[in-house]
């Protein structure tokens, strides 16, 4: 679809960087089993409540003195049906299971810490042009002066002397005698609707510093597996939310941003909370509306993947969008989860020049590329901060941030989107790329 009339919106902004900082990266370094803890994926469309209950009853009046059973979650997400338990007593829980009847698999726990990439907060003073205004009627906005990722994805070829950030909006003015323009954040407006106005953008991470002004009051808390209490972390998800939807430095710069915290202020996490954020998504999350990104991996010959991808496919089979990035470590990118899972959006990184960051990873399991390398976004030092950093974590929330836009506009399942996204690429621009990876470059436009 191609749309004629352009306003042209630019930015007066100036970005300031002071130091280097640590944030964790998407790929897991370190990864133990929790002593004593089990998840339970039971299968055959039960009633959980219920059969946890006959479970309980019956381990209480066989458990041996000394001996440890008690279950410390419950896991639902669509069809995927779970519970994590502590126990000493795991052939115990086995028989028991089997007498009733339950088709059930029992893995264990497992407790992960992300890497720690380094993030350049040093890099040289910008000014952006006043803004400009030249159309009250235009269907598509054009942010001037924007950074090159941005530029990359609204435009077929490569283009390194006029970096302009195409996106959809609204029919012009909200009003139908003025034209209202607004100046808040140090960004200039038109008072046009932006397409992602109407999407939900979930960054299951560690906290978003909701507060951030680039969010524009758009970011709130959803929930925290941490007792439910929300942090705004070691700033990762932070970085991956200003790609997303930052108001300055974002691909869909009017969706809502929701955080779903399941690793914590020292990148450390679980498999069940992660299962346990997810699900907390699939029940509060608007169908239609919603999408989900994930921008870390584990391992898929870590203990209990196979129920972090079952549920992962459920939230898919509910109708939600997950996008992912494909790691960081220049390997196969089917090795890692979700990156590995037929079932959601797999993103890999690009520079500036359309060739492959060397340390991404490939194969077939990524669906498409998008920047990754020298991405300025948003950052936690103060709540204007921004830095520049680099990997497949921050390629992830450009396809989000596209998602949706597309989202906004028509209706999609996850995989007819995932098609639709493919469909627009812009295909076979990119350089030298690790065999049976797709040449697919992320574009923002239906």
């Amino acid at each position: 679809m191609r749309l004629r009339s352009i306003a042209i919106v630019s930015f007066l902004t100036v970005l300031a960087f002071a130091s280097i900082t640590n944030v964790y990266g998407g790929d897991v370094v370190t990864t133990a089993i929790i002593p004593n803890q089990y998840i339970v994926q039971v299968k055959g469309g039960i009633n959980l409540e219920a059969f946890i209950a006959d479970l309980e009853k019956i381990i209480s009046s066989l458990l041996p003195l000394s001996s440890l059973f008690k279950v410390i979650n419950i896991l639902e997400v669509g069809d995927f049906l779970g519970f994590v338990v502590q126990t000493t007593v795991v052939a115990l829980l086995e028989a028991v299971l089997q007498g009733l009847g339950g088709d059930c698999t029992i893995e264990p726990d497992v407790s992960f810490q992300l890497t720690f990439n380094v993030a350049n907060l040093n890099k040289k003073k910008r000014s952006f042009k006043r803004s400009v205004q030249t159309s009250t009627s235009s269907k598509i906005t054009t942010q001037a002066n924007s950074d090159w990722n941005l530029a990359r994805i609204s435009e077929r070829q490569l283009n390194t002397k006029e970096m302009e950030y195409s996106y959809y909006s609204g029919g012009g003015c909200v009003s139908n005698s003025v034209c209202l323009v607004s100046t808040k954040y140090g960004v200039t407006f038109t008072a046009t609707v932006d397409f992602s106005a109407g999407s939900d953008i979930y960054i299951v991470d560690d906290g978003v510093d909701i507060h951030h002004t680039d969010f524009a009051g758009r970011a709130k808390w959803g929930y925290s597996v941490f007792n439910n209490t929300p942090n705004s972390g070691t700033g990762h998800s932070t970085l991956v939310a200003g790609v997303a939807a930052g108001t300055s430095v974002g691909v869909a710069k009017k969706a809502n941003i929701i955080s779903v915290e399941v690793i914590n202020s020292n990148g450390g996490g679980s498999v069940s909370g992660i299962i346990e954020g997810i699900g907390w998504i699939t029940k509060n999350a608007r169908h239609n509306y919603s999408v989900i990104n994930m921008s870390f991996n584990l391992p898929t010959s870590y203990a209990g993947i196979n129920t972090l991808n079952n549920a992962i496919s459920a939230a898919v089979g509910l109708g939600f969008p997950v996008f992912t990035c494909a790691g960081d470590s220049a390997a196969n990118a089917c090795t890692g989860v979700p990156a590995g899972n037929s079932n959601v959006f797999t993103v890999a990184s690009t520079n500036s020049t359309d060739y492959p960051d060397p340390n991404s990873n490939s194969g077939k399991c990524v669906s498409m590329y998008a920047p990754g390398v020298n991405i300025i976004t948003d950052w936690i030092s103060t709540n204007s901060a921004q830095a520049m950093i680099s990997g497949s974590s921050y390629a992830a929330p450009h396809a989000s941030g596209v998602a949706a836009l597309f989202l906004a506009q028509q209706t999609f399942s996850p995989s007819n989107l995932y098609s639709a996204m493919k469909k627009y690429a812009t295909s076979n621009v990119l350089h030298n790329l690790p065999k049976s990876t797709p040449n697919l470059l992320l574009y923002n436009q239906l």
